[in-house]
C-alpha cells in the first residue's frame, strides 16, 4: 500500500487502477476528491438528513464495487454523480414519496436550452448547486420544492402559506439571479442573436 500523501499525487486513472486491485486507501483517497460534489448533489435531492448520509455510503459502496466496469477512468466524476442520482431517485421509490427528485434529463433540458454544451454540463450544475448554497433558506426551499420535487406553484403555495402571485414573482427573481451568476444571460442573448 502506498502512503495516503503520495495517493494524493495520482490521476483518477492511476486511482482506479490501484482500487480495482483492491487498495482501499487508493479509493478512499479518489473518493475525499468528489465527496463535496457528490455530497452537494445528495443534500438538493434529499431533505432527510439522515437519508442523506446512508445514499452517500449506498453511493461509495456501489461505486466500489462496480469500478471495474467503469470504461473511461477521465469520467469518475460523472460516473459517481450518475450513481448518487439514481441512488437519491431510488430513496423516494422505497418511501413511496410524491415529492419525485427532478429527473436528471429535465434538469439537461432547462440547462441546454441555454445554449450550455454538454461539456459544460457538470461544470454549470455544479455551479448551480453552489449559487443554491449561498440564497437564504426560504430561496432555497422555493427552488428546491418547485424544481427539484416538481411541485407545482400552487402546491408551493398551500405548503408555505405565500399567495401564489408571490410565488411566482419570487421563482422569477430567483432565476434571474441564477441565470446572472452563471452569464446564462449573455448566452441566451448570444443564441437569440443568430
Amino acid at each position: 500500500m502506498k502512503g495516503v500523501s503520495r495517493l494524493e499525487e495520482f490521476t483518477d486513472e492511476l486511482l482506479i487502477q490501484c482500487s480495482i486491485q483492491g487498495d482501499q486507501q487508493a479509493f478512499s483517497v479518489l473518493c475525499q476528491r468528489y465527496e463535496s460534489s457528490v455530497t452537494r448533489l445528495i443534500r438538493y435531492q434529499v431533505n432527510d438528513t439522515v437519508a442523506r448520509e446512508d445514499i452517500f455510503q449506498e453511493t461509495l459502496l456501489t461505486s466500489w464495487r462496480n469500478l471495474s466496469v467503469l470504461n473511461k477512468p477521465d469520467k469518475f466524476k460523472s460516473w459517481i454523480l450518475q450513481i448518487a442520482r439514481n441512488k437519491c431517485k431510488d430513496y423516494y421509490r422505497r418511501q413511496n414519496h410524491i415529492d419525485q427528485p427532478m429527473e436528471y434529463e429535465i434538469l439537461e433540458h432547462k440547462i441546454n436550452r441555454h445554449g450550455i454544451t454538454h461539456q459544460k454540463q457538470d461544470l454549470l450544475i455544479e455551479r448551480l448547486l453552489e449559487e443554491l448554497e449561498q440564497m437564504s433558506p426560504a430561496e432555497k426551499q422555493l427552488l428546491r420544492s418547485f424544481y427539484f420535487k416538481g411541485m407545482t406553484v400552487a402546491e408551493v403555495s398551500v405548503k408555505s402559506g405565500v399567495p401564489i402571485g408571490t410565488i411566482k414573482s419570487r421563482l422569477h427573481t430567483a432565476r434571474q439571479h441564477i441565470r446572472r451568476k452563471l452569464d446564462l444571460n449573455n448566452e441566451r442573448s448570444t443564441e437569440d442573436g443568430q
